[in-house]
């Protein structure tokens, strides 16, 4: 399993209110999407930035979906260039399936 963390700078003129509807919006498009076990849309507290937090089943999958059209189509969204960065997912702890499991 691969981790991956993504990160963008929202426009000042973005309110937090905004950007939940904006990441609220786009949640079904991830639904049963190839690969992707988990998907968290999450906003820092003061609202500035923006980030994803994906398990993908394996790396070929993560790859596959963060390209260079998916950095100029969150370019184009948001004004800013995201950051990507992979994790070995060693451990998956899921409490609502009560359930581990490992790479």
């Amino acid at each position: 399993m691969i981790s991956v963390i993504t990160s963008f700078t929202l426009p000042a003129e973005t309110t937090p209110e905004q950007v939940r509807q904006i990441f609220v919006s786009s949640a079904p498009r991830f639904l049963r999407m190839p690969g992707l076990r988990h998907k968290c849309l999450l906003l820092t507290e003061d609202g500035r930035t923006g980030m994803g937090f994906y398990i993908w089943e394996d790396r070929q999958h993560a790859e596959g979906f963060f390209t260079e059209d998916w950095k100029q189509f969150m370019l184009g969204k948001y004004g800013s260039w995201p950051t990507v960065t992979y994790y070995e997912c060693v451990v998956e702890i899921d409490n609502i399936l009560a359930d581990i499991r490992t790479a």
